[in-house]
């Protein structure tokens, strides 16, 4: 066999060219391996995970749920999916107490949650026994944010947190003006009560709040919320009131119905008129005469 010969001069260039025509084909397979088996979206590990849950293959779903769960930031409605798979996995392998412990972080964060009815008795047991130990509680888990707005004064978010299992690490508190991007966040440790005071608003015709309140466990997640960036809670600013007669000066009410006077006035009109309708609704008495003779006295005795 007869081998093709390259001048020595040659030899260099043809071999990088050879060498890019080689990472160009072999780079779209590589790019699609790496976009499949590295992905970052905790999003799609979910739905892998989920997947995986869906095709009864409960061992290979755990730990990529409780890689999931280990993740900074995870959403509310992540965190539910993260915990309800955990918890039944874990049940049908026969693991009842980290699926119990779940369960009972699940109805922490999803007061509302109710088992599929149609699920084994081996998923059943953990999610009771969870429901269980949740109705000795006496107050029910949650967070809610109000405020007491005003225009052109400090208003006050007031947030209560009710977290009787302590899951919770840090209460987050956001808000903005109308009209003002973005909102400013206030955290702090978290505390079954949290205020948070906000400055008036720059714009004098700001005429409403937007608010929300997060309850985060030591992740970042969001266990607990009332209200969210996306979707606050609106909370109107009453329009100043405007001063009325000698109000904002120093001066006190002058209206006549403050003055003493006018009451006195009052009292004697309506204590005549009652005495004059006395009198003439009388019947007439008949006349009488009588003779009065003056008595004048002289040093204490009658003068004669």
């Amino acid at each position: 066999m007869k081998c093709l010969s390259i001048p020595r001069k040659f030899r260099t260039r043809t071999f990088a060219i050879l060498l890019t025509c080689a990472a160009q084909i072999a780079a779209p397979v590589t790019f699609a391996q790496t976009s499949v088996s590295a992905s970052n979206s905790v999003d799609d590990e979910l739905a892998e995970a989920e997947k995986l849950v869906a095709n009864v293959d409960f061992e290979g779903a755990i730990p990529v749920l409780e890689r999931i769960a280990k993740r900074n930031g995870l959403s509310h409605e992540q965190l539910v999916r993260v915990y309800k798979n955990l918890a039944t996995a874990h049940a049908v392998v026969g693991h009842a107490g980290p699926s119990r412990d779940y369960f009972v972080k699940l109805i922490g964060i999803d007061p509302d949650f109710k088992i599929d009815q149609n699920m084994s008795p081996r998923v059943k047991a953990p999610y009771f026994e969870a429901r269980g130990s949740w109705s000795a509680q006496s107050i029910r888990p949650g967070i809610e944010a109000t405020a007491n707005v005003h225009r052109g004064t400090d208003s006050r978010i007031v947030v209560t947190l009710r977290d009787p299992t302590r899951m919770a690490s840090k209460v987050v508190v956001g808000y903005h003006w109308e009209g003002s991007d973005p909102f400013i966040v206030k955290s702090s440790a978290a505390a079954p009560t949290t205020t948070v005071v906000v400055p008036p608003s720059s714009n004098d015709k700001a005429s409403y709040l937007e608010i929300y309140a997060q309850g985060l466990d030591a992740n970042d997640g969001v266990l607990f919320e009332s209200g969210s960036a996306t979707k606050p809670i609106v909370i109107e600013a009453p329009a100043a009131t405007a001063a009325g007669p000698g109000q904002g000066n120093g001066e006190k009410d002058r209206s006549v119905f403050a003055s003493p006077v006018f009451w006195i006035v009052a009292g004697a009109v309506i204590v005549g008129g009652a005495t004059a309708a006395y009198f003439l609704a009388r019947p007439n008495d008949p006349a009488t005469s009588q003779q009065i003779n003056p008595i004048l006295n002289c040093g204490g005795k009658p003068c004669q």
